[in-house]
């Protein structure tokens, strides 16, 4: 029997074995570069999102800190616009957020309680005209809105400006993009519910706001324009 020669297949293949280390060995020390090269993206990453971050928020607070003393400068109180801005946002959204005619109402309602309108002022019968519906022998009523699945909501983007002060009387400006929706079920007179078809409009309203909050000389002109899409 045959014992194989050892030292033979060492001598034979040593430089085959020795490339064989050195290539193991680059690969461990290129692994090792790899993960620490990563880390180190990692951190730098996180890194300049910090800074970006604390950057961003400088920004906006010295571009609130530039708005304030410029309305400083012209004799405009930084506060009462702020407050004057929330008073205004609650009339845009008691005005268009209703999704049924009995909401539609209520809103009609709650406005004229909250901030004095009657239906001789212009806003109303601008944007909020008394609700047609029929009504039947159990004197239940049945509202065009319903029947065509509308509603309405005010986006969240609300451009509100200050044209004019007269004493402690602040008069704005005010844009609102407000959201219209029909229902493809009505639109098709299906009976079950599909998509709703949405227009995004834009209104613009002027209104005076006195020191204690009463809104006055509230007009605006009708919705124009539209970016239909659906959902």
């Amino acid at each position: 029997m045959t014992v194989p020669d050892k030292s033979g297949f060492w001598a034979r293949n040593r430089w085959i074995l020795a490339f064989a280390t050195v290539v193991a060995t680059g690969i461990v020390l290129a692994t090792a570069e790899a993960v620490d090269q990563s880390r180190h993206l990692a951190a730098q990453e996180s890194q300049v999102r910090s800074l970006e971050a604390s950057s961003s928020q400088e920004a906006r607070q010295e571009a609130e800190v530039s708005e304030k003393t410029v309305l400083a400068g012209i004799g405009i109180s930084a506060a009462r616009v702020g407050k004057d801005t929330a008073t205004l946002a609650q009339l845009l959204s008691m005005a268009f957020t209703w999704d049924s005619g009995e909401t539609y109402e209520l809103a009609r309602e709650s406005l004229k309680d909250r901030f004095g309108l009657s239906e001789k002022d212009a806003f109303l019968q601008t944007f909020l005209p008394p609700s047609r519906f029929n009504e039947d022998a159990g004197r239940k009523r049945r509202y065009y809105i319903d029947a065509i699945a509308m509603t309405s909501a005010v986006s969240r983007n609300l451009d509100v400006d200050v044209v004019e002060v007269a004493a402690t009387r602040y008069r704005y400006a005010v844009i609102a993009d407000i959201e219209v929706g029909v229902s493809s079920a009505a639109q098709n007179g299906e009976g079950r519910a599909t998509r709703q078809s949405t227009a995004l409009r834009r209104v613009l309203l002027y209104a005076t706001v006195s020191a204690d909050g009463t809104v006055s000389n509230l007009v605006g002109i009708a919705p124009w324009g539209s970016t239909r899409f659906s959902r």
